[in-house]
């Protein structure tokens, strides 16, 4: 129609406009890469830490009514992530077998899995897990 305005912008114009654009990708680019790389080397410490608490909880010894507890906790953890019923109770079941540490700090687990979460975005962490 008549009324519409065109806007005309000149080879150059488009060009630094190109350039800029370019610019700000490679930028937000390198900053998700510096955010991943402190996510998982946040990770990796997190994890040494876990492996020390793993070794004193499979030393410490957990009564029936801990073992309950504890499986209680997790399975309703899981489910409340999004796991099915049967896998929630299973795996939390592995987990209070092997001593996990994260069977016995629930505020653990918590972290990892949102640690994971935003390390891996997209991926349905609770079920790898569970797997």
């Amino acid at each position: 129609p008549s009324h519409v305005t065109r806007c005309s912008a000149s080879d150059e114009e488009l060009e630094r406009a190109i350039k800029e654009a370019q610019e700000i990708l490679g930028q937000a680019a390198a900053i998700a890469q510096q955010q991943t790389r402190f996510e998982l080397e946040l990770a990796n410490m997190t994890d040494q830490a876990d492996r020390a608490k793993k070794e004193d909880a499979k030393e410490e010894e957990w009564t029936r009514k801990d073992k309950e507890d504890r499986f209680e906790q997790l399975n309703e953890y899981w489910r409340s992530a999004g796991l099915h019923p049967t896998r929630a109770t299973r795996f939390a079941k592995r987990m209070i077998k092997h001593r996990s540490p994260y069977a016995k700090d629930l505020q653990l687990l918590q972290a990892k899995v949102e640690r994971l979460e935003r390390t891996l975005p997209g991926v349905d962490v609770p079920d790898v897990l569970a797997k």
